[in-house]
């Protein structure tokens, strides 16, 4: 069953379309846990789908060569070197690489909106944000700082890892400490992170996904998604972790974006938790 609801942005529908028979229209919660059931092809003319995903994701994992090469360009032959061999911090190639990466994740969304005939950035991918997402974003947050920790305290237990710092992937800030750069990084962790991951895949990749299998195909499907792209070459132990413990903040945001329909609590519970983690790992 759809979940569409009176003034939401799926409320602009074809003129003949009328919910299906066998009962009222289920939205909010109790439309998502309905669609464990299959969704039908949704009631509105969609031009994108699993192309549109492999082509950015294609383009998301382009972006970072591209953004790697500017940095070397603009550090010289002897930064690169020594950021290579470990004996520099991260900098401007760490920066330039990371903001590229984001800036394409948030650009192709409305790329795909533009191209591929959506209907806009609000009704196809549900980027807008109401005053309630913010208590509502807050409260997700909370819930995750406590369940992620959990979960990876116990997926190390179960893989035998000791050292659970082994998991993390914000290395980077610690090896930027006194860097004139460190500032940038944790813009881009803190605010360009959870703005452009919710956009590509709680928006773009999920309701692209919905429209094979339903909401919970979307969220698993972005879920899966959203967690890869966190690999940090680690041994497999602490790789098991961190990929987990992401998937798990993945499954919680993707389950609130699903219930909204917008992009607005989820993106606000995305902020407040990687900057509880940040400031935990740059203040600790």
């Amino acid at each position: 069953m759809t979940s569409v609801s009176e003034g939401s942005n799926e409320s602009e529908l074809p003129a003949s379309w009328k919910p299906p028979a066998g009962g009222e229209e289920l939205t909010g919660l109790k439309g998502f846990l309905a669609s464990f059931e299959k969704l039908p092809e949704l009631p509105w003319p969609r031009n994108w789908g699993l192309l549109q995903i492999g082509l950015g994701i294609f383009t998301v994992f382009t972006s970072t060569i591209v953004g790697v090469s500017i940095g070397s360009f603009f550090a010289g032959p002897e930064a690169v070197d020594a950021y290579r061999s470990g004996d520099a911090a991260p900098g401007v190639i760490a920066v330039c690489a990371l903001g590229v990466f984001q800036l394409s994740m948030f650009l192709w969304p409305f790329i795909v909106s533009t191209v591929w005939k959506g209907r806009g950035v609000v009704k196809d991918w549900g980027l807008t944000i109401k005053l309630s997402d913010l208590s509502t974003g807050l409260a997700a947050a909370l819930v995750a700082l406590v369940v992620v920790p959990i979960m990876a305290q116990l997926m190390s237990s179960l893989v035998g890892l000791e050292d659970q710092s082994e998991a993390g992937n914000t290395d980077f800030l610690v090896e930027a400490e006194g860097s004139p750069w460190l500032f940038a990084l944790i813009f881009g962790a803190t605010i360009g992170a959870p703005v452009a991951e919710e956009v590509f895949f709680r928006g773009f990749v999920q309701r692209s996904l919905e429209r094979f299998g339903g909401q919970i195909v979307g969220v698993i499907g972005s879920t899966i998604l959203f967690a890869l792209p966190h690999f940090t070459g680690a041994t497999l132990k602490p790789t098991i972790v961190l990929l987990v413990s992401i998937s798990v903040v993945g499954l919680l945001f993707g389950t609130l974006a699903a219930v909204t329909r917008r992009l607005g609590a989820s993106i606000v519970a995305h902020v407040l938790f990687n900057s509880t983690v940040v400031a935990f790992t740059v203040l600790g």
